[in-house]
């Protein structure tokens, strides 16, 4: 019931670009109450809990995907989701980078110590907002239902980070606060491969979003350089040159750049400036 509940205000909230909404459904979703298990469960090294607690969190997970899926579907169809129009919130879950997986590693172990502290409760709300793992569901289904499946794999690719990131911080959390946890890791072989198994699957995805993150940098700093050229131009013709700096009557209509897309490395980025 949580999780059909958190994924309609999720995906409604996604659709009419509503971040209060998106918030609500963040509190909403029970699906940090499986990866909690999922963490006691690789602790423990039982594999049988683990499968369990997995499975619950796949079911969620496919049931997100598909109602997102047909709401995106009616939403196009009503002209609510136009590709490359998308709203601010749902293209926000679209380009993650290893800033993202970061952000889930320290709110996944803040996750599990506000779970274990009894001082700390104070704290889940705000954990359950920053470990958010069914809003880049939506977005993924959302994605599949418009067609556009580069869009896909970037909220996939934010999904993963998320589970993984919380699984990962939830262990390192209770192996450093609990010796019995640190003794099992030591000595029983089944507690170690799944943490193997996620360290290596945390590493293949930072390997993806470190190109993503490489990506983010160049737009960055193409909007800076874009506002320096800007600015730079707009000073020149007012206070450099005479005839326009002397005539009240001309104006600097707009500056369009045609810059060069992340891998063209060696393109020259061309400017038109208008001037009325």
């Amino acid at each position: 019931v949580l999780t059909v509940g958190a994924s309609l205000i999720a995906t409604f909230g996604l659709l009419s670009n509503n971040t209060a909404v998106v918030i609500g459904a963040m509190v909403v979703a029970p699906w940090i109450l499986p990866l909690r298990v999922a963490v006691f469960a690789v602790l423990i090294g039982n594999i049988k809990l683990l499968s369990r607690s997995l499975t619950t969190l796949a079911s969620g997970a496919g049931i997100t995907i598909l109602l997102s899926m047909g709401l995106g579907f009616l939403a196009r169809a009503n002209g609510l989701l136009v590709v490359d129009a998308f709203p601010e919130q749902v293209t926000a879950r679209l380009a993650p980078t290893l800033l993202d997986l970061g952000i889930a590693l320290a709110a996944g172990a803040i996750a599990t110590y506000a779970k274990v502290n009894p001082g700390a409760v104070s704290s889940m709300a705000g954990t359950a907002i920053a470990v958010a793992l069914v809003p880049p569901v939506c977005v993924l289904g959302l994605m599949l239902a418009a067609q556009d499946l580069p869009d896909a794999r970037g909220a996939g690719l934010l999904f993963a980070a998320n589970l993984l990131g919380i699984l990962i911080g939830g262990i390192f959390v209770f192996a450093i606060r609990e010796p019995y946890f640190r003794d099992k890791l030591r000595k029983e072989r089944r507690s170690r491969i799944p943490i193997i198994v996620a360290i290596t699957l945390a590493l293949m995805i930072g390997q993806k979003l470190y190109g993503r993150y490489e990506q983010y940098l160049y737009a960055l700093k193409r909007d800076v350089a874009k506002e320096k050229i800007e600015k730079g131009i707009r000073s020149y013709l007012k206070r450099g040159t005479l005839t326009f700096g002397a005539n009240d009557a001309l104006e600097l209509a707009s500056i369009d750049f045609d810059w060069p897309d992340y891998w063209e490395a060696n393109a020259v980025p061309t400017l038109q400036v208008v001037v009325r």
